[in-house]
């Protein structure tokens, strides 16, 4: 069930959701006479999406030199492969020479600076 906020208090807490109906019905409004509403399910999102984020960070955080370079050469590779195929034809080559480079730019740089 849904039960009403007050904006201000949205405001100092970002992991409530806001669900703004175009028309209010009755009761407390908020910006341009529309109906605040908290919506309960969405706390368990965020919250787990912040348990994956978490995770995932302690996860690179723990990768030595070259898995991390790795790892950033092959998110690097997946990703401007599917840019490829869903804006232009599939360049693969393009796609793995980047991904070479990047990876050697990030190993050769994570000697010099730090990454944490």
């Amino acid at each position: 069930m849904s039960e009403m906020v007050n904006i201000k208090t949205v405001l100092r807490n970002p992991i409530l959701s806001l669900r703004i109906p175009r028309e209010s019905a009755s009761g407390p409004t908020g910006p341009e006479g529309s109906t605040i509403f908290m919506h309960g399910s969405c706390r368990w999102r965020m919250a787990s999406t912040k348990q994956l984020y978490g995770r995932l960070d302690r996860w690179v955080r723990n990768l030595s030199r070259i898995e991390y370079a790795l790892f950033v050469g092959s998110v690097s590779l997946v990703s401007q492969l599917i840019i490829d195929i869903f804006l232009t034809e599939l360049q693969l080559l393009d796609a793995v020479i980047t991904a070479l480079i990047i990876t050697i730019v990030f190993y050769l740089l994570s000697g010099i600076f730090p990454r944490d």
